[in-house]
């Protein structure tokens, strides 16, 4: 199932206000981003500075207020096929089962037989079978995300957009699905940008972790991760990492007092 592509994807001074009744907010001011065709990106930054905003954009939920963003040759103005989307809730249907929740995500257009071929391998890539007759409430709250992402994978999306994928998931669990993703992002290395409140968890999986400011949010750095996978968080390159994202929200004295008591 490993793809090979070749689209890079470029976020090009892009502004996005909302009017309210109260009156104008500026969302994200001015970004600019290129993501590398495969590459892993981590997105983190304070509640309420624009990534998930940025995500809804790049996935044509939103429009640009100013500037654009495309997919290889193609101006994103709409949702499309090329890209698929995990949100912090599973987001399933209650009445269907596991493989009828993943075959949601297939275009209409798929002959039934390869239809079927399809959404068993993505069962499979997601590690749940023996659970294809399973109802939603039936599964655990990582094992519901693990159909999000089987549905999201199914109509073979150039990027998969992760939206705080893991955020009502208990520790353990986070930990398990971060390594699931990673996981699958080894074997498919399809694009993926993952938006997060969780430092060890951007670093951990991404090859970079774009951290932005506050609202109106703008990108404050772009930190390069060079680790090798799979990557040891006790490690002092690790919180080396750590250290540095913590910085760019605190300042020398909140690092001082997170990583010396």
């Amino acid at each position: 199932m490993t793809t090979t592509l070749d689209h890079v994807l470029r976020v090009q001074n892009v502004t996005k206000r909302f009017e309210l009744d109260s009156g104008s907010v500026v969302a994200l001011d001015n970004i600019s981003l290129d993501v590398q065709p495969g590459e892993f990106v981590s997105i983190v930054g304070a509640s309420g500075c624009g990534k998930s905003t940025l995500l809804r954009l790049i996935m044509g939920l939103e429009s640009c207020t100013a500037g654009n963003i495309e997919l290889g040759e193609i101006n994103i103005s709409k949702p499309s096929v090329d890209r698929g989307m995990v949100f912090q809730e599973s987001r399933l249907l209650p009445w269907k089962t596991v493989t009828e929740n993943i075959a949601f995500g297939i275009p209409k257009s798929h002959h039934k037989k390869e239809h079927n071929a399809i959404v068993q391998q993505h069962v499979e890539l997601v590690g749940l079978q023996g659970f294809e007759q399973a109802l939603p409430h039936q599964l655990s709250g990582g094992m519901q995300q693990r159909v999000s992402i089987a549905r999201a994978l199914v109509g073979r999306p150039d990027v998969l957009l992760l939206d705080e994928p893991f955020g009502a998931l208990d520790a353990l669990t986070r930990i398990q699905m971060q390594q699931e993703v990673l996981r699958i992002w080894q074997r498919e290395r399809k694009t993926m940008i993952l938006v997060t409140h969780d430092i060890d968890e951007a670093i951990y999986l991404g090859d970079r972790v774009i951290v932005m400011s506050e609202r109106p949010g703008t990108i404050r750095n772009v930190i390069q991760i060079t680790l090798a996978r799979p990557r040891d968080r006790s490690s002092s390159e690790f919180m080396s990492y750590r250290r540095e994202i913590f910085q760019e929200f605190f300042g020398e004295q909140k690092k001082t007092f997170v990583f010396e008591i």
